[in-house]
């Protein structure tokens, strides 16, 4: 059964796709319960300090060579340069004005001081 819908005998590769959507879930599930942070939550972090300390520094050098690698990059992975540049200016503008991409109020338990 996949998706709630009985669809008849399953093949071997969707029994092993199967097997591996409920090991993701289980993954998930205890990442939640443990707090642990994914590879997401470290690189939006790892974005966040470097943003925040440079907009703060005004050390638009610095920032300028993060775009570069990041547009780069991102751009050897088949997305638009202009685009990635827009967002990384959005993003700039946004950290200038006070914005901050850190916070994930779900996180926050009652009893937390933070």
């Amino acid at each position: 059964m996949a998706n709630g819908v009985w669809r008849g005998k399953m093949s071997g590769v969707e029994r092993e796709r199967e097997k591996q959507r409920l090991r993701q879930q289980q993954l998930r599930e205890r990442d939640r319960r443990l707090r642990r942070p994914s590879r997401d939550d470290f690189a939006r972090m790892l974005l966040h300090v470097a943003l925040d300390e440079h907009t703060r520094k005004k050390n638009f050098d610095e920032l300028d060579r993060l775009q570069d690698g990041l547009v780069r990059n991102l751009v050897e992975q088949g997305f638009d340069r202009r685009q990635c540049e827009l967002v990384f200016e959005d993003l700039i503008d946004k950290y200038k004005r006070g914005w901050s991409l850190r916070r994930k109020p779900h996180l926050q338990r009652e009893d937390d001081d933070s």
